[in-house]
């Protein structure tokens, strides 16, 4: 199975050096480099969660995720496909 023995070898990774491959791909992410990047320590027991918490996700934070926003593009191109095909056919037929 191609690409398995990568998948096992970081699986066996030590957890400090995940930790650091975590922090050095989220500087990347935040558009700095590792040295830039700084992250606290944090207690899990010490985070609360908000006491009211929405039912459901707001929509504009749900229209910002990139799976949502790539199955729009995908919806919006197959429609125009659609729209492409039905023109053909339409003309190929009158």
């Amino acid at each position: 199975m191609p690409g398995s023995a990568p998948r096992a070898r970081n699986s066996l990774l030590p957890p400090r050096q995940r930790l650091d491959q975590a922090g050095h791909l989220l500087a990347t992410l935040a558009g700095r480099t590792p040295a830039e990047l700084t992250l606290q320590d944090v207690d899990l027991a010490e985070l609360k969660l908000p006491a009211d918490l929405p039912l459901s996700l707001p929509s504009e934070l749900a229209r910002q995720r990139p799976d949502v926003l790539e199955a729009e593009s995908q919806l919006h191109a197959a429609s125009a496909n659609i729209g492409r095909e039905a023109c053909r056919t339409s003309s190929a037929s009158g």
